[in-house]
């Protein structure tokens, strides 16, 4: 069962509080959960497979399609809170490399030593 999404009331409760970063630390937590589903129903594609395998293939590389996208939006929220640190990546300290949904850090090119 998909977990119901209400941004609205979400937004309205952030909206009492009163920074920005919490309002993008939202939004960036939702399409994280949605990108998640979104691997989810490509996991099920690959169970489940419909009977053209042609349609199933395109359906899986548009799960992923997707998954890349939402992805990437989170990667520009998260460069939009890195804008409002002041420029400073909050993965840069960590001394961990983050590949998770939306990380800035792809790889080695993304770290700086500590």
């Amino acid at each position: 069962m998909v977990p119901e999404m209400n941004m609205q009331h979400e937004a309205s409760n952030v909206a009492n509080q009163p920074t920005i970063k919490n309002f993008t630390d939202l939004i960036r937590g939702r399409i994280k959960g949605v990108g998640n589903l979104s691997l989810e129903l490509k996991a099920r594609l690959i169970a489940e497979p419909i009977a053209d395998k042609e349609l199933n293939s395109e359906a899986i590389a548009n799960a992923v399609l997707a998954f890349r996208h939402l992805e990437d939006a989170a990667m520009r929220l998260g460069k939009v809170l890195q804008a409002l640190n002041g420029g400073e990546s909050i993965y840069d300290n960590s001394g961990v490399v983050s590949q998770t949904l939306g990380s800035t850090n792809g790889g080695p090119t993304g770290l700086r030593s500590v």
